[in-house]
């Protein structure tokens, strides 16, 4: 299979999955905003994410690993699942000139002395940067994320997932799954 396919095939299988605007800063404070959908926890004690960190296409890593390679810290900031969370993700895609200050160019606010942190955003989980890893035979690098705080916009701790703005296939962005469902506890053993 080409690339192409292969992706389709992949985004189409492996979804829905959350995706995130990471906000870093550079050494020059200028802000880079992008969209991810790579996040995933990987372990809750002590809390580590993972992300996958694709190049552009021009061959020059993406301004949020030369970030966190630089500050070593990002938000991660959860959309919600509207139309409004969708085109901050469509605009915050757009490729930039690296160390040009995304957040004064688009619209979005953020909260007042964290300039990472979208006001939009239902949840945003704080973290720094642990370690990288080259993928074999890919252009992606896989980052390691020490989790170091979560900011929510609701007090009321969730029973469930958030409903939260996912990538369902390709590039079709949708809420997160409100179907039914069934709690399943057979992991923690017998009780």
């Amino acid at each position: 299979m080409e690339h192409v396919e292969r992706s389709i095939w992949l985004n189409g299988i492996l979804s829905p999955r959350p995706v995130v605007v990471a906000g870093t800063h550079g050494d020059d404070d200028a802000r880079n905003f992008a969209p991810l959908s790579s996040v995933m926890q990987v372990s809750t004690s002590p809390p580590y994410l993972i992300a996958s960190l694709s190049i552009h296409k021009d061959k020059r890593p993406r301004d949020t690993l030369q970030n966190l390679r630089s500050t070593g810290k990002v938000f991660l900031n959860v959309m919600p699942p509207t139309p409004r969370g969708a085109a901050i993700v469509d605009e915050t895609a757009t490729p930039l000139p690296f160390g040009e200050d995304e957040g004064a160019l688009l619209e979005m606010e953020t909260v007042q002395g964290q300039n990472l942190l979208l006001k939009e955003a239902v949840a945003a989980v704080e973290a720094s940067f642990v370690e990288e890893h080259k993928l074999p035979d890919a252009v992606a690098t896989l980052v390691v994320l020490r989790v170091e705080a979560v900011w929510f916009s609701s007090t009321t701790v969730p029973s469930g997932g958030l409903n939260v703005l996912c990538q369902h296939g390709r590039d079709d962005m949708t809420p997160s799954p409100q179907g039914w469902t069934q709690r399943v506890l057979k992991h923690y053993g017998p009780v």
